[in-house]
């Protein structure tokens, strides 16, 4: 676990309290700053951590953009002092029984996963839709396999072995941790242990799980019934790069992208009302010859922001024209079948 500075800490720290209320404090104590805001917060291991009060996390946060390095932090009766050449602030520290209480990290049972497993949740993560009803707005995780499902796709990475049982989650999590890392489901919440800890409480409400895995089996027997499909490989950077290009295109949520493959490996994404775009990348072709399908607008944005932590290659299925696309990327693999759109011919 890292060690970090005070405004190292207080960064990481700004993305999970309150505005106000005692969710607003953070608490320093122990070698650790935490934060937090009710339902998931941090524990970050802080080089004056020794200090035990709880102030605002906000106020602290602005002080420490300005000071210098060689800054003095200390307790002062009921203030917390930090000074250095030029500067003195005074910041009032909350009393014992208006400061929030955080959640300690259990001991055991942490499972261990690669930083290529965390890539891959994350790219999942990155796909959640959180404006739909819960769970269905939070991040399935089971012992084979981490995904989540939207009314446009699915997606699923491939991971095994990362928790010990079945838990949703706020997708948020999984979008501010990379590299490797250690997870551990402890009674209602999940917890990572990386470069500092992270830690949420779970979601109510009961995960769809088989009509999630069988919409992704019914749309690979629909590719591996066709011979007609094709199947196209390219580096994933080159399919991200495509995808970001074409959002750069404002479109409405209700309009669409046509993607075509093509019998020499290309795949072409076009469309468009008031601006168009076209874009096309030459990939490797495994199978068929021509294929044409419409996309949602909105996804392609969403895939180009999942996959920018994801290497290698990616394959992609195309199929009938009503049939879903398939798009595996990575390793281990992140499988994206997206719903196909009526295309206006």
């Amino acid at each position: 676990m890292t060690d970090h500075t005070l405004a190292q800490a207080l960064a990481v720290a700004s993305k999970y309290w309150d505005d106000e209320g005692p969710y607003a404090m953070v608490q320093l104590g122990g070698g650790y700053l935490r934060a937090g805001n009710g339902i998931s917060g941090v524990m970050i291991r802080c080089d004056i951590a020794n200090i035990d009060v709880a102030v605002d996390g906000k106020q602290l946060h602005r002080i420490t953009k300005v000071i210098s390095r060689d800054a003095t932090i200390e307790k002062k009766g009921r203030k917390l002092v930090v000074e250095d050449e030029k500067s003195f602030y005074e910041v009032s520290v909350a009393a014992k029984a208006a400061a929030p209480t955080f959640p300690d990290p259990p001991d055991e049972d942490w499972k261990a996963a690669t930083a290529e497993q965390i890539d891959a949740i994350a790219c999942v993560a990155e796909l959640v839709d959180r404006h739909l009803q819960p769970p269905m707005d939070g991040l399935r995780l089971t012992p084979s396999w981490v995904a989540c499902g939207t009314l446009a796709y699915v997606a699923i990475a491939w991971v095994s072995g990362v928790v010990n049982r079945e838990f949703v989650i706020p997708p948020l999590v999984f979008q501010k941790v990379s590299g490797a890392a250690d997870l551990c489901v402890d009674g209602l919440r999940l917890w990572v242990r990386g470069d500092y800890y992270v830690w949420t409480v779970g979601l109510d409400g009961e995960y769809p799980d088989a009509a999630l895995l069988d919409q992704v089996n019914k749309a690979r027997a629909a590719v591996q019934g066709n011979p007609d499909a094709v199947i196209t490989q390219a580096p994933v950077d080159e399919l991200r790069d495509l995808s970001r290009r074409a959002a750069a295109v404002a479109l409405t949520p209700a309009d669409c992208w046509k993607l075509e493959a093509g019998e020499t490996g290309s795949l072409t994404i076009s469309g468009g009302s008031q601006a168009t775009f076209t874009g096309q990348l030459h990939g490797k072709l495994l199978q068929g010859k021509e294929g044409m399908v419409g996309i949602g607008a909105p996804v392609l944005g969403k895939i180009a922001k999942a996959v920018e932590g994801v290497q290698g290659e990616s394959v992609v299925s195309v199929s009938q024209p009503m049939d879903p696309v398939i798009l595996v990327c990575g390793n281990p693999p992140v499988e994206v079948v997206i719903s196909p759109v009526y295309l206006d011919s």
